[in-house]
């Protein structure tokens, strides 16, 4: 049984196949990649029937923009809540970094709208702190305060 018995093949393709058969001067190469094909369907159902997705996935490593790894995303999101809750509730001055990013503290950025506050004395009170979404920044800065009380030091 040929390929064309079960679809009409264009002018085009019987070109290519034409082709490809005087090039590799047989056609076990082609017949071969089907089976070959055929033979990584097979090994990934029996992959997917013998080993438990989640546990492999907690053994994963999620590599971040810097290279930096982390184990199993539990403990990514056990960090993160750690971390957003180390800063909601604190006070930190408002601060702008050499690129520009408005920031509180080394790990939460704020947005950019608020840069007129940056370096003149104004403390921030993070109201409400998330996890950042902006994945260019989100290695440096990994929360982000869109909401939070502004207060001036007193001099």
């Amino acid at each position: 049984m040929s390929h064309s018995e079960y679809v009409e093949l264009t002018d085009e393709d019987k070109d290519k196949v034409r082709k490809y058969l005087e090039e590799t001067g047989t056609s076990y190469y082609l017949y071969g990649y089907a089976l070959q094909l055929c033979d990584i369907v097979v090994w990934l159902n029996k992959y997917f029937a013998e080993n438990d997705y989640k546990a492999n996935r907690a053994k994963m490593k999620r590599i971040t923009s810097k290279g930096d790894a982390t184990h199993g995303q539990k403990e990514d999101k056990r960090s993160l809540d750690d971390l957003i809750a180390a800063y909601k509730g604190k006070s930190f001055q408002i601060e702008q970094d050499k690129d520009g990013n408005v920031h509180c503290g080394d790990k939460c950025m704020l947005n950019p709208i608020h840069a007129r506050f940056a370096n003149k004395g104004i403390v921030a009170t993070l109201t409400d702190v998330r996890e950042n979404t902006i994945q260019t920044l989100k290695g440096r800065y990994p929360l982000f305060c869109p909401i939070f009380e502004r207060k001036e030091l007193k001099s």
